[in-house]
């Protein structure tokens, strides 16, 4: 196996696992306790922000921590990556979100997992099933969509900072940036759609529970998002080169000095500046 397809598994390996994490900690924190205890909204949208930043903080430095189709369609847009890169990265999303959630069934007793769930004829529950998410009743789907879309394009807009090299100074604390931004757009968007922001993470649970209500809402509205940023970020904020040199001020003069080391400086300092 060559460097170049052993990085990208290693890269699809590090999206899958970072995805799983989230949906398996992420929608833990969504289940009502078996004495029927309600789980504040606030607690969601916590944790779903806590386990994003714990999962970037893991593996952003090996595969760039996207966890969504949406930021990997904005990268790949934006020639960040390329076509191959991307669709490991998309198949890789997608499949560990599923094995995450799987994983949480497999570690929740059945009772607490539809804990306060409604049961219909022959015993077949009623509604949502956990951690999915179904647009508010009282939302039409296109402002289900539009609304998905606003918080997704809140979260690549972050990307787009992060990855602007005019921005390259302040990186320090990515992950809690991110995290923060996550659990700040739940709080707020949570009651409207879910939340959702990610294809693959609501891909997961509806996988598992058959919940596909208004399912496309949550790939139309963040890949929308992606495809406007990816062409609207750069047509607004890209970054344009200034000249390097402006006058001869700003030309540096490489000097040698009598023991033979080079020293540099503008063609304005004073000598005394270089220790001569």
């Amino acid at each position: 196996m060559d460097a170049s397809t052993r990085k990208l598994l290693s890269c699809g390996a590090a999206e899958a696992i970072g995805l799983g994490m989230i949906c398996f900690f992420g929608c833990m924190g969504t289940l009502n306790g078996p004495l029927g205890i309600t789980v504040p909204h606030l607690q969601v949208a916590l944790t779903f922000g806590l386990a994003v930043m714990v999962a970037i903080a893991c593996f952003a430095h090996i595969s760039g921590a996207h966890f969504n189709p949406a930021v990997t369609l904005l990268s790949l847009i934006m020639r960040l990556i390329d076509i191959k890169t991307a669709l490991v990265y998309f198949v890789s999303q997608c499949i560990g979100g599923a094995l995450g959630y799987g994983l949480l069934k497999v570690l929740t007793p059945t009772s607490l997992l539809y804990w306060g769930r409604a049961v219909g004829a022959n015993a077949t529950l009623v509604g949502p099933g956990p951690c999915c998410t179904v647009p508010h009743g009282g939302l039409s789907p296109a402002q289900a969509v539009l609304g998905e879309l606003l918080g997704t394009a809140a979260l690549l807009m972050l990307c787009c900072a992060v990855w602007d090299p005019r921005n390259a100074a302040n990186t320090d604390g990515i992950p809690i940036k991110f995290g923060l931004l996550i659990a700040g757009v739940a709080m707020c968007l949570g009651p409207y759609t879910g939340a959702s922001l990610n294809p693959a993470r609501s891909l997961a649970p509806a996988l598992w529970e058959g919940t596909w209500t208004h399912h496309w809402v949550y790939w139309v509205g963040p890949l929308s998002a992606a495809v406007l940023l990816g062409y609207g970020w750069p047509m607004l904020f890209g970054h344009v080169e200034e000249p390097a040199v402006k006058d001869k001020a700003d030309v540096p003069l490489t000097l040698v000095s009598a023991d033979g080391k080079r020293h540099s400086r503008l063609a304005d300092d004073d000598d005394a500046k270089l220790g001569y």
